[in-house]
């Protein structure tokens, strides 16, 4: 998705997988810890992620979407 937010009315341009624009991919990774303490009166919990994405496209600033 191309957004265009310069404009008056922010319009969004769809911009289809071909020869020369590959499919974005990606991957997420997640692991979490959560324990209760104190007779259940205290909460805790931690969770750490790793997200990899591959093929992602960015337009330049001043793109004529038209």
């Amino acid at each position: 998705m191309l957004s265009n937010t310069t404009s008056i009315s922010p319009t969004d341009t769809w911009k289809l997988s071909d020869y020369y624009l590959k499919p974005q991919k990606g991957d997420q990774y997640a692991i979490g810890f959560y324990q209760m303490l104190f007779s259940n009166s205290l909460e805790t919990s931690a969770e750490i992620y790793y997200k990899q994405i591959r093929n992602m496209v960015d337009s330049k600033g001043e793109l004529d979407l038209l």
